[in-house]
């Protein structure tokens, strides 16, 4: 199998079903995995948000939507041991948040602006309770759109789909600054409307969107990075400025944007790859890394606060799975830091923060992994006399949680971006363009 489900959707101790290759399948320790419903043709997608899997004693049961049939849905249960799946006719868009005993399950139809609650009884009528965040109808809403380019002459993958997000009354005629938001080893494909519960403003309360972005007038382009395209014999993220380059590249050439005004932004594993493009290439005028790390050997090390706190009953392994496992991560190198020190220094920003060029807002929250890797950049870019400035916020896991924080976080982002960027606006906040 070649593209599977990151976690099971059903688990009990004896069982183990996953999705692959857009079919479910139970695997077996003593065998070969088994295919379940051989007879049914359609391909289930495991990607969709908020698809609930519940688990019990006797049995459990999980929604998947079908490829190409937004109307459609997968219902798996497993009861007593035996698996069945049936399929369920539902409104397009429609993602499963919960399921009671009776079989009734508690559904959100659409994402984002015009998304409604509803009831899906177990005969397959519904029942719509309520509109969701109806204050969206007076926002205007940004959505992502796919923007088609071509990748080097000869690679495997001949044509790469990235995202682009237009800010609100896009006028083609002007000049908006671009924002580049990157992460390792992550496809295309915003546009299409079967992942709108993904994508569209406010379809989840997050504390990063890029979608606030696009509402303070900036283009924001997500690279196609996907299919380990960025991996050398250097390292696994070694060609990643040039895999990104291309993107931006067409994105510049098809008039959207500013070249001399391109930001750069990224989150968890895009915080990483962030601080590594700002090691690897000078287009880039201002930069964000959000919740990442900058050196592998450090972060392979790393004890995170609950082993700090219960370590004899959660010994730490730091981050090393990242590093060691072959399948399912962007950072496969091989082999540990002692067996292959260069090879980790070779793909570390850290170890290469000398050619940073650009200023740099490191932002971080004492409870999440990798805290003392962002202090270390900082303190390399401050011996250095680079601009920096670092955010570690207090008492936060992996990005903010409480609405203070976000919004003092995001006030920081779009000042940096704003100063770096030669950014004007009025005095009610809208960009300002010059003649």
């Amino acid at each position: 199998m070649q593209d599977v489900s990151p976690v099971p959707v059903f688990s009990n101790g004896s069982q183990f079903l996953v999705v692959g290759d857009g079919q479910a399948w139970q695997l077996n320790v003593l065998g070969s995995p088994a295919h379940l419903f051989p007879e049914f043709s359609q391909r289930i997608d495991f990607r969709a948000n908020r698809d609930m899997f519940r688990t019990t004693t006797s049995g459990g049961e999980g929604f998947l939507p079908i490829v190409g049939e937004p109307g459609k849905l997968a219902r798996i249960r497993v009861e007593s041991g035996s698996p069945t799946l049936k399929l369920l006719t539902s409104s397009p868009g429609t993602s499963v948040l919960a399921v009671a005993e009776s079989g009734t399950t508690l559904v959100q139809v659409g994402g984002g602006k015009g998304a409604t609650l509803a009831l899906m009884y177990p005969g397959g009528e519904s029942k719509m309770l309520r509109k969701l965040n109806p204050f969206l109808d007076q926002v205007f809403e940004t959505s992502w759109m796919d923007f088609a380019y071509s990748n080097a002459e000869g690679s495997e993958r001949a044509q790469l789909s990235g995202c682009l997000l237009l800010p609100a009354e896009y006028d083609p005629r002007r000049r908006y600054p671009l924002i580049v938001e990157v992460y390792p080893d992550r496809p295309g494909g915003c546009g299409a409307p079967e992942v709108r519960n993904r994508y569209a403003m406010a379809t989840r309360p997050d504390a990063y969107s890029e979608h606030l972005l696009a509402a303070r007038g900036f283009i924001v382009f997500r690279p196609d990075t996907g299919g380990g395209i960025s991996r050398t014999p250097d390292g696994p993220q070694a060609g990643l400025a040039a895999v990104v380059d291309r993107g931006v590249d067409a994105v510049l050439a098809a008039g959207f944007g500013d070249p001399t005004r391109v930001g750069l932004m990224g989150f968890s594993q895009g915080g990483f790859a962030s601080l590594w493009l700002a090691t690897q290439s000078q287009r880039y005028q201002a930069i964000v890394s959000l919740n990442g790390w900058s050196d592998p050997a450090n972060e392979f090390f790393t004890m995170n606060w609950a082993q700090e706190l219960v370590q004899t009953d959660m010994p730490s392994n730091g981050g090393s799975a990242r590093y060691l496992s072959p399948a399912g991560t962007a950072f496969y190198m091989g082999g540990t830091p002692w067996k292959f020190p260069e090879r980790y220094i070779a793909n570390s920003p850290l170890w290469h923060s000398n050619t940073v060029s650009a200023p740099v807002l490191l932002i971080h929250s004492d409870m999440d992994d990798s805290t003392d890797s962002y202090k270390s950049f900082f303190t390399s870019l401050y011996i250095q006399k680079k601009d920096a400035r670092l955010l570690v916020y207090r008492g936060e896991g992996h990005a903010p949680s409480s609405p203070a924080n976000i919004r003092h976080m995001w006030q920081n982002i779009f000042s940096w971006f704003d100063e770096y960027l030669r950014v004007k606006r009025d005095s009610g906040g809208t960009m300002i363009f010059g003649k």
